[in-house]
């Protein structure tokens, strides 16, 4: 994706003044880059136009705070795998590719045992990541799985550093403890 440029603040500017225009210009210019991205999580085409949909409709509802983005291609992939997160917990899918599909069939049952145990356990992640406030998620997602700064976060987001370190430990603890809760619970 590219960089935000004079034009994106300027477009941002405009669809936060309630410019239809600008607003359907803006959806043309990401919405196949976002649906691509969201490819990652969902083998499903009409599952990503709906994902890529309900951020822009997010977008459109939030317009007012759009101008203070400071990195809108970050934002919106944020914005994107949130929105996948949010499909997955509420239907109970897990979007799992044909690929892997024909990797279990091919492989011994003890393989096939060790993948669906890590299906599970990233499940399982995945479930403990959606539990924490929804700042609080953002920021780790941002850091732990776009692998964004903690500096670079705290630009997109307009907070300090040491706000985003003491989110991460906030996130990594209720995420340690859901995981053990589950885990224990399964020894029973």
């Amino acid at each position: 994706m590219k960089r935000k440029t004079a034009c994106d603040a300027s477009l941002l500017t405009r669809i936060a003044d309630g410019d239809r225009h600008a607003f359907d210009l803006f959806y043309r210019e990401y919405f196949s880059v976002l649906s691509r991205y969201a490819a990652y999580y969902s083998d499903d085409y009409d599952l990503r136009k709906d994902i890529v949909s309900d951020v822009f409709l997010n977008l459109w509802q939030s317009k007012r705070t759009l101008p203070r983005i400071r990195n809108i291609n970050n934002f919106l992939l944020v914005c994107v795998r949130n929105q996948a997160l949010k499909y997955g917990s509420r239907t109970g899918r897990l979007s799992v590719s044909i690929n892997t599909i024909h990797n279990l069939h091919d492989r011994t049952s003890e393989d096939a045992l060790r993948i669906l145990e890590k299906e599970e356990a990233r499940r399982a992640v995945a479930d403990a990541i959606n539990t924490l406030p929804e700042r609080c998620r953002l920021i780790y997602l941002m850091v732990k799985e776009e692998k964004m700064k903690y500096k670079d976060v705290a630009e997109v987001l307009n907070i300090s550093e040491k706000t985003i370190q003491a989110q991460m430990i906030i996130a990594l603890k209720k995420i340690g403890y859901v995981i053990m809760s589950k885990y224990r619970e399964n020894e029973i």
